[in-house]
């Protein structure tokens, strides 16, 4: 997702901060939970293991209110939000999910928009998620400045409607023990903030067999999945769907939801976070790149 949330009652009362402002609402189609309040302008400070770094202000959404809006299949009406959320959303190509919804990508990034002595200007605007490294520090690394010569890298198009983003990444899903046509190609997401993955495909393509009465991929499923070219993917590995509990440090999701998408004959998957298993992954925002560098 995209922006910073916090609880209004935590924004510090100082200069830096500007607001109330236009009212504002942040909507999460994966739970249903939705989020209400005003939009400010603020830095972002974030702790790193040399100190902490700061952003130029930013739109930032202080909430007070929390409920559920969206399909009555998603978990927020049985699991409904309370206005604490705290959320930095740092994705590309996610841009507005609702009405009220100002967060509209690389603007809201705050990855992207890091400052220093130099005002930022020699930072180039990214990040790498780098979380069971071996060869680097883990974690989190904040502007393009490592060599990217180990990763696979996937040249972005350009946002056609919002200046100075980009279109997601191709990527694509499959069943290979089943007969064809087993694969569906779209575009794709790495999501860190969820650890189950979706796919969408009009309900008339679905694989027979590949769905339970909850739109669940069934225990024992053989998956593919790849990101980039099908001939030469940048990122590629295969699972056994599971129910919950995945086998631990692997890219298997925790589970395998289809999203009917009919209405809009969208090809998609989400692969939640746990590629990051198997993969380092960078974004670089000046250039319009992704990166997968394998560590096994």
């Amino acid at each position: 997702s995209l922006g910073v949330v916090v609880p209004t009652s935590e924004l510090a009362h100082n200069p830096n901060v500007i607001g109330p402002g236009a009212s504002g609402v942040k909507y999460y189609d994966s739970s249903g939970n939705t989020y209400s309040g005003n939009y400010y302008l603020a830095p972002v400070r974030v702790q790193t293991n040399e100190g902490t770094v700061q952003t130029t202000p930013i739109l930032v959404l202080g909430i007070d209110k929390a409920y559920c809006t969206g399909p009555k299949t998603r978990s927020c009406y049985s699991h409904p939000p309370t206005p604490d959320l705290h959320y930095l959303g740092i994705g590309f190509n996610r841009n507005s999910t609702t009405k009220n919804d100002l967060f509209n990508s690389p603007t809201a990034n705050a990855f992207l928009h890091i400052t220093n002595a130099q005002n930022g200007t020699n930072i180039t605007p990214g990040y790498y998620l780098t979380p069971h490294a071996s060869d680097r520090i883990t974690g989190l690394a904040l502007g393009i400045t490592q060599p990217s010569e180990h990763y696979n890298i996937i040249k972005l198009a350009a946002n056609a409607t919002v200046p100075g983003d980009f279109a997601a990444q191709p990527g694509c899903y499959s069943f290979p023990n089943l007969p064809a046509p087993n694969q569906f190609c779209g575009t794709a997401l790495l999501d860190i903030g969820i650890d189950y993955m979706f796919i969408d495909l009009p309900k008339a393509q679905w694989p027979a067999g590949t769905y339970t009465h909850a739109n669940r991929v069934p225990p024992g499923t053989a998956m593919s999945i790849l990101m980039g070219s099908v001939n030469t993917p940048s990122m590629q590995y295969n699972f056994n769907a599971v129910q919950h509990n995945p086998p631990a440090n692997t890219p298997t999701p925790d589970y395998v939801e289809w999203i009917n998408s009919t209405a809009t004959g969208q090809i998609f998957v989400n692969t939640g976070r746990r590629p990051l298993y198997d993969y380092d992954y960078f974004y670089n925002g000046q250039c319009g790149q992704v990166g997968f560098k394998p560590l096994h």
